[in-house]
């Protein structure tokens, strides 16, 4: 509870206690006059609540005087009455009125929240907290209001809530509360629709990205078009006043909004593979605005197109303007390497890491450049690099790369099965989206996938095919698991892990007696592995033929197969079938 307000207040003299009373003598009247008749007791009751309302809900005077008299008042009432509402409120309005936030904050924030109507207090305290642009303080009250029924109509509250948590990066729950305020209310600002759609972008939800970006843009133009209607009819014999007026409205128009609007529907046609409509909204963007960013989204539509040399050259436009981008330095350094200029990679990695020293893909590529990596491949950067490639991994990898695995894993189990044969336990180590997995017309009891990217598993959750998917590193699982397995497959998958002693002592423990092990691998000549500027590993048949003998297998098949293209050249790998011997 807020300690009674000493100096700066007057000294209560008769005259200010005359002017203090003026206020509480309204209430004690009101009583005195009454008889206690429980007819005059509630008429009593009722006058006194509309003479409380009178002075705490109507406007307050802006006298300091009567201001710092009122809070005197309101907070001698709730010594006896802490958690009254209807004072809580009466003596918040004044400390507003004084500017004196920070007493303002303490009194609403010591409210009891179990309190009936205590989300009103609430909610007043979320607003104080999210105009000083502490959203994560915002976000907590505002979240406990929009427990209360009666918030669901409160617009506000949900778009505030909603930018509270894309601030704090809390993308999937501000999916939630978005959707929400979607269903609840039908019509939004520009500003709003804006907000609302990034909030889907950035939790993956394209399709309604998509969708609230185009009305954002759709709303603008129809906006500019009455503008521009008035502006034509009112004023059509005065060109010079007709003029004034359309550039005077450009300071209230959303019209600045449509570079941002272009921009992002770009981005989110980048991911799903649309890189066509991509560039198109891209290009729209920069002829009203030359957006650092928008030049690298740009550069993703033409990467994605294989058009290599417009990909550049819109990042070196990018880097012109915005010289503090990792982001953009990052990418520009893929792209080199992406066409082997090493120099030039070697030199935008290093720009990256100068402004993000932690930035652990530019670390990670900048020493397999160098000839300094060792270990094995960061997991964080693997994890990552599959979450932003799995929207368009089927596509690209089916269409673009012609990725034939599954179709190799399928005629190998079928021609070793029969397709008639039913399993137990199959195990789908990176199991990706599911394509290998989506291949198996054998019947089984169960089959379960294992990745170490979550968007991945949600793909892969979508064909309905696996009895358990679960998110981890393989070695983790293979250590954990109780299972015994009939099937493992790995289609692409020991390409991401150098030395794979580790994984085939571990497969061997959970596999059944003569069950199978089919994998592929990218051919190493020389040494037993190595890791490659493709950011993937090449093993040695030999190194595998060794692995398999140490652990209680049999290679029983192996054969050169195209894995899929790179630049428009095939990748000669190895698939091999390899037995578990019966003791």
């Amino acid at each position: 509870m807020l300690k009674t307000i000493k100096k700066p207040f007057k000294s209560i003299t008769d005259s200010n206690k005359k002017q203090t009373n003026r206020y509480s003598s309204k209430f004690e009247n009101a009583s005195k006059c009454l008889d206690s008749t429980e007819y005059l007791q509630a008429k009593a009751k009722e006058t006194l609540n509309k003479i409380k309302q009178s002075i705490i809900h109507q406007n307050l005077s802006k006298n300091k005087d009567d201001l710092e008299n009122l809070v005197y008042y309101f907070k001698n009432k709730l010594k006896f009455n802490k958690n009254n509402l209807d004072l809580t409120v009466g003596l918040g309005n004044c400390l507003e009125k004084l500017q004196k936030i920070n007493l303002l904050k303490q009194l609403y924030s010591e409210f009891n929240r179990n309190i009936k109507g205590s989300e009103i207090v609430k909610k007043r305290l979320a607003d104080i907290f999210y105009k000083e642009n502490n959203y994560l303080q915002a976000m907590r009250h505002y979240e406990f209001c929009l427990s209360n029924e009666e918030f669901k109509n409160s617009r506000d509250t949900y778009i505030r809530f909603s930018f509270c948590l894309y601030d704090q990066k809390k993308y999937q729950k501000g999916r939630i509360y978005a959707s929400k305020c979607l269903k609840y209310f039908n019509s939004f600002t520009p500003e709003e629709l804006l907000l609302l759609g990034n909030i889907m972008l950035k939790s993956k939800n394209y399709k309604k990205a998509i969708e609230l970006f185009l009305t954002g843009i759709q709303t603008i133009e129809e906006y500019s078009r009455k503008i521009d209607n008035l502006a034509q009819n009112s004023l059509k014999k005065n060109v010079s006043l007709r003029q004034e007026f359309l550039t005077a409205v450009q300071f209230s128009s959303p019209s600045f909004l449509l570079s941002k609007f272009m921009n992002n529907l770009g981005n989110t046609y980048n991911k799903i593979g649309n890189y066509e409509e991509a560039r198109k909204y891209l290009v729209k963007s920069l002829l009203i605005k030359k957006n650092p960013f928008t030049f690298n989204n740009l550069a993703n539509s033409y990467k994605g197109m294989g058009n290599n040399k417009e990909a550049i050259n819109n990042l070196l436009q990018a880097i012109k303007i915005e010289k503090d981008s990792s982001t953009i330095y990052f990418n520009l350094a893929e792209m080199f390497l992406s066409v082997r200029d090493i120099k030039n990679s070697n030199k935008f990695f290093c720009k990256t890491i100068k402004l993000e020293p932690n930035h652990v893909a530019a670390n990670f590529k900048k020493d397999l450049l160098n000839g300094k990596f060792k270990g094995e491949f960061p997991k964080n950067y693997l994890k990552n690099y599959f979450n932003d490639y799995a929207e368009t991994f089927e596509k690209h990898l089916i269409n673009d790369l012609h990725y034939s695995l599954p179709k190799v894993f399928s005629n190998i189990i079928n021609d070793k099965y029969g397709i008639n044969y039913s399993f137990k336990r199959i195990l789908d180590l990176g199991c990706g989206t599911g394509l290998c997995g989506n291949q198996i017309k054998n019947k089984y009891q169960s089959l379960t996938g294992i990745d170490i990217s979550m968007d991945m598993l949600k793909k892969a959750k979508e064909k309905s095919i696996y009895s358990k998917l679960q998110c981890c590193d393989i070695v983790y699982f293979l250590t954990k698991t109780n299972e015994k397995y009939e099937l493992i497959i790995a289609g692409d998958v020991l390409i991401y892990i150098g030395d794979l002693s580790e994984v085939f002592r571990l497969c061997s423990n959970v596999m059944m007696e003569n069950a199978r092990f089919i994998f592929s691998i990218e051919v190493e000549k020389t040494k037993n592995y190595s890791a490659k500027l493709t950011g993937r590993y090449s093993h040695n048949y030999n190194y595998i033929k060794k692995l398999t003998q140490q652990n209680n297998l049999i290679i029983e098949f192996s054969e050169n197969t195209k894995i899929r293209k790179e630049k428009n050249k095939w990748v000669v790998g190895i698939v091999f079938s390899v037995l578990k011997k019966s003791n």
